[in-house]
């Protein structure tokens, strides 16, 4: 149920996000009961929601550094130990509770010449649509506006976005 809402709300699809929002969740509101101060309440709540990625999925070092890299955004050693901590807690706590059954069933295929030739083809052309993207980032970050243009361009972009979708 909570899934369904958070995904209604425009959360994306998949069985991790209801646990790690839970998980992030609770862990706020432990430190709004013991009033820790905002870097302590990062690492936590990013403790939360890596506990909540390794238990549904089962990863207990997936869940550490999941909460590392993406919610703290650097790999200090000094935040090492509480993610894994709380990865492996989560995952434990996952294998005791949670029933013991295939998550994804992948159909058996038999892949045809053709089948691999459309994938590489594809595979190529994302992989070079990707390096396009990773290049227009950087020279976005090289070129963002300063000043009071930094306030008005987004308003701008989001008009001309509006135009053109009529």
């Amino acid at each position: 149920m909570v899934s369904l809402v958070g995904v209604g709300l425009g959360v994306s699809l998949g069985r991790e996000g209801a646990p790690q929002q839970f998980g992030a969740s609770i862990a706020n509101i432990l430190c709004d009961r013991l009033r820790l101060p905002d870097e302590q309440r990062r690492l936590i709540v990013a403790c939360g929601a890596g506990g909540g990625m390794g238990a549904a999925y089962g990863v207990t070092l997936g869940g550490a550094l999941y909460s590392l890299e993406v919610f703290r955004g650097v790999l200090a050693p000094r935040f090492v130990l509480p993610a894994l901590f709380t990865a492996i807690i989560a995952t434990a706590t996952s294998f005791l509770v949670l029933p013991d059954a295939i998550t994804y069933t992948v159909p058996e295929l038999s892949p045809t010449q053709l089948v691999i030739g459309a994938a590489l083809l594809i595979g190529l052309i994302m992989g070079v649509a990707a390096a396009g993207l990773v290049r227009a980032v950087a020279w976005a970050e090289r070129n963002k506006p300063t000043g009071p243009m930094r306030l008005v361009l987004p308003f701008v972009a989001t008009g001309a976005l509006g135009v053109l979708s009529w």
